[in-house]
């Protein structure tokens, strides 16, 4: 049996470092015809689908799964009702959203690293989109690592010092703002929330990113091939031996 990764990107760099870590070979896409005994492992890296008849083999996250994962809309319907996880208010109507007093207007339901976001406040009407969550002012952020229902891994989000963001309403790297460590740690409540979300996605990882005020945490999304790099790169690529160990 061999342990194969394979990527949503070829290009992706974070499934190439966990791959060269965990010295396992990539899938390519549509270039590689996968033709082996059955009885493989596969790590999907943020893939929601695969190309290739992947029946028979352990997945790590089934790319179904990473399919409602990566589309706003879906996640938050899937997540919808669970006692366990705490999500912000969503809605698809425009006219719900305005009667908020602060929204976030998404126009891609897929997208990252802000892409498609537009931010209003009463009483300006948001913007036409595809979904709208209600904004919760936020004293904390941070991303919660889940791998086979534990928390390996946590980083704060934080301001750059040396890239000052133009807004506190919009928190990603373009916005001047970074992961950090030895900034405080998640409430329990946030981790206990991160671990039941991936599960209840149908994920077996995820970096979990959960907001946190005086009031409580709220789950914002998941993502299923998060940036690695250090310590978090040696937790994920310490995780995966230990999984694929238990397996033989």
């Amino acid at each position: 049996m061999a342990t194969l990764l394979y990527p949503y990107n070829p290009g992706s760099a974070g499934a190439r470092q966990l791959a060269e870590a965990l010295d396992i070979r990539r899938i390519k896409h549509n270039t590689t015809r996968y033709n082996r005994p059955r009885g493989d492992t596969i790590i999907n890296w943020g893939a929601s689908d695969i190309h290739f008849d992947f029946t028979g083999e352990t997945v790590f996250n089934y790319p179904a799964a990473v399919r409602v994962a990566t589309n706003k809309l879906l996640f938050f319907r899937e997540l919808e009702g669970n006692a366990d996880v705490r999500t912000v208010s969503f809605t698809t109507d425009r006219q719900v959203a305005a009667t908020w007093e602060k929204c976030v207007a998404r126009t891609l339901l897929r997208g990252s690293e802000g892409r498609g976001i537009v931010v209003s406040e009463s009483p300006a009407t948001p913007v036409q989109a595809q979904l709208y969550t209600r904004y919760i002012k936020k004293l904390r952020e941070f991303r919660v690592h889940v791998a086979f229902g534990h928390v390996i891994d946590t980083q704060r989000k934080i301001a750059n010092p040396n890239n000052p963001p133009t807004s506190f309403d919009l928190r990603n790297h373009d916005n001047g703002f970074l992961f950090a460590r030895n900034s405080g740690q998640p409430t329990p409540e946030s981790m206990a929330m991160a671990v039941h979300c991936v599960s209840a996605l149908g994920l077996d990882f995820g970096a979990v990113d959960v907001i946190e005020n005086k009031k409580g945490s709220w789950i914002l999304e998941v993502n299923t091939a998060p940036g690695l790099e250090g310590q978090t790169l040696e937790v994920y690529r310490s995780a995966f031996e230990q999984k694929i160990r238990d397996r033989r």
